[in-house]
């Protein structure tokens, strides 16, 4: 990834996202089936090239890691992910550090029809104690059932405290139907 060095060093709330992330980012995977339906991985991504100078708080880091396990039509899976966001000094509460983690579950019924359920959840925790951390949460429930060339798939989804808002809540379902050509 590369793109135009930010020459300021002062990074306000609108542009946390964008500005200190740097010109180059480097990442490292692995990934392992170390007995048979078993699947193991982890990553880690850095940035270089940052604005952001030695004194300062914090440079871009990102890892997670995840464990997945086959048996049958049967598959479970657990992830974490961690992110240390691009900070400046600056006296804006900026959110410091992310934690997500997901749960899912999916079985294959028959050869036509799937289910799933997966749960996840993220922390966003501020750089100063004066903001309260809120923890989103989302869980989904969906099914495809698939007839020669069409899949017709539904999706339930409940999201607790959207945008890391206490009590902001959003639910919807999605109905999707697929033709092959």
């Amino acid at each position: 990834s590369s793109g135009a060095a930010v020459a300021t060093t002062t990074v306000t709330a609108a542009d946390q996202v964008t500005s200190g992330l740097g010109t180059t980012m480097t990442s490292y995977q692995v990934v392992a089936a170390p007995i048979d339906g078993l699947e193991v991985g982890a990553s880690y991504s850095e940035f270089g090239g940052t604005n952001l100078t030695e004194h300062e708080a914090q440079k871009p880091e990102s890892g997670s890691a995840y464990v997945k396990y086959t048996y049958g039509s049967a598959t479970v899976a657990y992830g974490q992910a961690k992110i240390a966001h691009a900070m400046a000094t600056a006296a804006t509460d900026f959110i410091e550090q992310t934690e997500n983690t997901k749960m899912s579950l999916s079985v294959l019924v028959n050869d036509d029809l799937s289910v799933s359920y997966s749960q996840e959840e993220s922390t966003a925790h501020h750089k100063t104690a004066a903001t309260v951390d809120v923890e989103l949460e989302s869980s989904s429930i969906a099914a495809a059932y698939t007839m020669g060339g069409m899949t017709i798939a539904v999706a339930m989804v409940d999201h607790q405290n959207v945008g890391y808002v206490a009590n902001k809540d959003v639910s919807s379902t999605v109905f999707n139907v697929t033709m092959a050509l």
